[in-house]
C-alpha cells in the first residue's frame, strides 16, 4: 500500500478553492477516494489545527467547523 501525507496547502486548495491549484487538488482527492484500497492518505494534528485556523480567517468560523 502506498502512503501519502496531506499537507496544509493541499487541503486548503480544495476547501478554499484556491486557484490555480483547486482543480488539481480536486482531482487528487477524487483519485484518493477511488483508489482507497491501494493508497492510504494521512495528515497530522498540526495540519488539522492549521487548516481550521486558516479556514476560519479566510471564510468564517462556522465554515471551518462544517468542513
Amino acid at each position: 500500500m502506498t502512503s501519502v501525507f496531506l499537507d496544509t496547502d493541499v487541503i486548503l486548495d480544495l476547501f478554499i478553492e484556491r486557484e490555480p491549484h483547486h482543480s488539481v487538488a480536486l482531482r487528487f482527492f477524487s483519485y484518493l477516494q477511488v483508489h482507497a484500497d491501494r493508497i492510504q492518505a494521512y495528515t497530522s494534528p498540526v495540519v488539522i489545527a492549521n487548516v481550521a485556523y486558516i479556514l476560519g480567517k479566510a471564510r468564517s468560523d462556522s465554515y471551518a467547523v462544517r468542513k
